[in-house]
């Protein structure tokens, strides 16, 4: 091996590379001195797949609770694999990966950039300073090749492809030793395949093209082999084809094809400007300039191959946002290599024009160049953007957390915290992410509004909340529930100005850390104690059977979710159990428990993959058992959801009934009247009734009258049993409308 790697070393090949790499660090290190490294360097995202590896070698499961759930919350597998690797070996500090990612990466793209001018080396270094002056004003890609997110790696592995597949074009040999650096820029992100499998198919035509041989195609599908085995392995270990990612962000590629499909003109507007904005932010629109030069270059085998790439990578990136839709973060993140290999498609370009003395070409060149020019003026003058979502504050907050933990002699708090990055990588908590990415049950349940209250206050109860900013006013239902207030009290709590604007519909809630009131040092209930107790066990063995005695406490037919307190427990002490001689007959326990399904996925969640899929499951068929369905128990059906706004629900039930809820009222929102306004679906009888063809059934709030769900006031209005066309509901105040909202009334209900 080293009688192979001494001589590269010293081979032209080596030292050329080592100068493009140079090249390109110093380009990148100056433009990083002209931007604010808060606005770009290390983003909580980025931390979030460090954070799954570190469990991984930690504590033996992909995820991020140290206690167990497996979970893929994360887009970039290649750098989850790649610091699996380096944490496992080092214990490298994720601060520490992410800056020398970014040098490494940076270096290793000069030093491949400069080997397609290889045979070329003063063309090459010209066109490798081009290139990395063109990239490093293109404020998008340089903001997030350097914020610790998988970028970097993405840009290296699909250059390293491209470049390797050149070689083997050109060289004429295929090297199967290569099929891991395409398996590695296929996975370099999850939809990573969607920009390099045309690549792969334009790879071996091409080769078939020059050497008549379809070795090319061999290892395109040897490729593609590879990363079906990965997709196999994660259905095994997840239980799922799709990360939670995409559940959590609500990306549906068959839903988005199938807008595409239909024409939907509203979703097509929308996704051509995301589309435009790509193009525009990562130099998309140069292919003007090339297209004009084409006429006049020279040798075509030495530039078509990376125009190929550049055409289809292009492709791909313009319709990115049509199949996957908005890329969270931001519109540009996931597609940024398309700035690295525009610089590709440029230095192969510009250095082979070949005018000839024919001045008349010049004319042409000079207005493409001036349209180019004029479109690319907004880019340039682009300032840094600030990226989101930086790691700022969160060592207070997580002082807050071990602070209450120490004060009350707490084990392994249940954090609930829609930030999931750095706080987990702490591997001080079990999370409950109320951003979704971390908890797939919160992601399955976030629009079946009572289950996800149900299961939060019933089931996981967190120890410890934090929530701000817009997280409060996307879960201002949960923190809503009468449960939030009964069960924490605040350590501290704000309500900003810009809380008050985005969240004026929900005057209850603030931001701030919440803790939970029940496990205070001195507080006296089963599961203070509980926790207690195991605390001061030595054993796995003591601690198991501590448990198994509580459980036979907590049997009662008329109380399903009394032991729930011994779940969590069992949960927060999980690696402390590991290996217990009679963890089984603690597993007997819950066999005659009707929410045995739920409490053994989420004890075993770390060795199992569709854990969570069966805890959704017992949740949507039993919701009855566990009250997690007010409407159905209230009014005999679930009913349909026809109005949301905010605290104020209205259902359509069989029978023309109109069923509305508050959440949270105030003494003010009482007193006005209700209004409702019925449209008949025949209008002749309607027009008889009056000019609107509408029945005005205005009325008083009357309480007595009201049914009460955790704070959520119900009530139920008779409409008239003919075939509806519509309802207007709202509320009347003493100088005229408070608010207005019209459905259509679904008669196809069962009446």
């Amino acid at each position: 091996m080293l009688a192979r790697i001494i001589p590269f070393f010293r081979s032209p090949t080596f030292w050329l590379g080592s100068l493009g790499g140079a090249i390109f660090l110093l380009f990148f290190y100056f433009h990083y001195q002209d931007i604010d490294p808060a606005k770009y360097t290390y983003r909580d995202d980025g931390i979030i797949t460090l954070s799954h590896a570190k469990n991984f070698v930690d504590h033996g499961h992909i995820g991020v609770d140290p206690s167990g759930k497996r979970i893929e919350g994360f887009s970039a597998p290649a750098q989850f694999w790649i610091y699996t690797v380096v944490y496992g070996l080092t214990h490298l500090h994720w601060l520490d990966f992410a800056t020398a990612q970014t040098v490494l990466c940076t270096f290793l793209i000069g030093f491949f950039f400069i080997q397609f001018f290889r045979k070329q080396p003063f063309p090459g270094l010209l066109m490798t300073t081009f290139a990395a002056w063109f990239l490093t004003w293109h404020v998008r890609f340089l903001e997030w090749h350097g914020s610790g997110m998988e970028n970097a790696w993405t840009h290296l592995f699909f250059l390293l492809l491209v470049y390797l597949s050149w070689r083997m074009v050109e060289r004429g040999k295929i090297n199967y030793w290569w099929v891991i650096w395409g398996f590695l820029a296929v996975v370099s992100r999850t939809e990573s395949v969607f920009h390099i499998a045309p690549v792969l198919v334009l790879f071996a035509g091409y080769y078939r093209s020059r050497h008549q041989s379809w070795r090319g195609l061999h290892w395109a599908l040897a490729v593609g082999a590879a990363w079906s085995l990965y997709q196999g392995w994660r259905i095994y270990y997840f239980g799922c084809f799709f990360p939670n990612t995409g559940l959590a962000q609500e990306i549906s590629v068959s839903d988005n094809l199938r807008r595409l499909w239909n024409g939907d003109e509203a979703w097509l507007r929308l996704a051509s400007q995301w589309a435009r904005d790509i193009f525009r932010l990562h130099g998309g629109w140069f292919w003007a300039l090339i297209l004009l030069t084409l006429p006049f270059l020279q040798h075509r085998e030495k530039w078509i191959w990376p125009l190929l790439v550049l055409f289809s990578l292009s492709l791909t990136a313009f319709l990115n946002p049509f199949v996957f839709g908005m890329t969270r973060l931001d519109i540009a993140r996931s597609t940024t290599f398309l700035a690295l290999f525009m610089a590709l498609g440029l230095a192969h370009v510009l250095p082979r024009l070949r005018l000839k003395g024919n001045t008349w070409v010049v004319l042409p060149l000079l207005i493409g160049l001036l349209v180019v020019g004029r479109i690319f003026r907004p880019l340039y003058l682009e300032p840094p953007r600030h990226l989101c979502c930086a790691v700022d504050n969160f060592s207070e907050k997580a002082w807050y957390a071990n602070e209450f933990a120490a004060q009350n002699d707490l084990h392994r708090l249940q954090f609930a915290n829609p930030d999931l990055g750095k706080l987990s990588y702490l591997k001080d908590f079990n999370l409950t992410d109320l951003g979704f990415l971390g908890s797939p049950v919160l992601a399955h349940l976030r629009h079946n509004d009572y289950l996800l209250r149900t299961w939060f206050y019933e089931f996981v109860r967190p120890d410890v909340v934090e929530t701000h900013g817009e997280w409060s006013v996307l879960h201002g239902r949960l923190f809503s529930d009468a449960r939030f207030r009964m069960i924490y009290e605040p350590l501290h709590e704000t309500r900003e100005g810009y809380l008050d604007e985005l969240g004026g519909a929900y005057p209850q809630i603030g931001e701030g850390i919440f803790v939970r009131k029940e496990l205070k040092d001195g507080a006296s209930n089963p599961e203070r104690r509980l926790v207690s107790d195991l605390k001061q066990m030595e054993t796995a063995e003591e601690r198991v059977q501590r448990m198994v005695e509580e459980l036979l406490y907590t049997t009662s037919p008329k109380a399903p979710l009394a032991h729930q307190y011994v779940v969590r427990t069992a949960y927060r002490f999980l690696p402390e159990l590991e290996g217990a001689d009679n963890w089984e007959e603690f597993e007997a326990g819950f066999d005659n428990r009707i929410t045995a399904p739920v409490d053994l996925a989420l004890l075993q969640s770390g060795h199992r993959g569709n854990w969570s899929d069966e805890i959704v499951d017992w949740l949507q068929q039993n919701r009855g058992i566990i009250d997690a369905d007010p409407i159905t128990e209230f009014y005999g059906h679930p009913g349909q959801l026809i109005i949301d706004r905010d605290r104020w629900r209205f259902y359509a039930l069989p029978g023309n009934r109109l069923v509305g809820s508050l959440l949270a009222p105030e003494a003010f929102e009482l007193a006005p009247e209700m209004a409702l306004h019925v449209f008949i679906a025949d209008k002749e009888v309607a027009l008889k009734k009056n000019p609107w063809g509408a029945d005005f059934m205005d009325f008083s709030w009357d309480s007595d009258c009201a049914r009460e769900w955790h704070g959520e006031l119900f009530w139920e209005v008779q409409l008239p049993r003919e075939p509806l066309e519509a309802v207007i509901v709202g509320q009347n105040g003493p100088d005229g409308a408070l608010w207005r909202a019209r459905a259509v009334w679904p008669n196809d209900l069962e009446f």
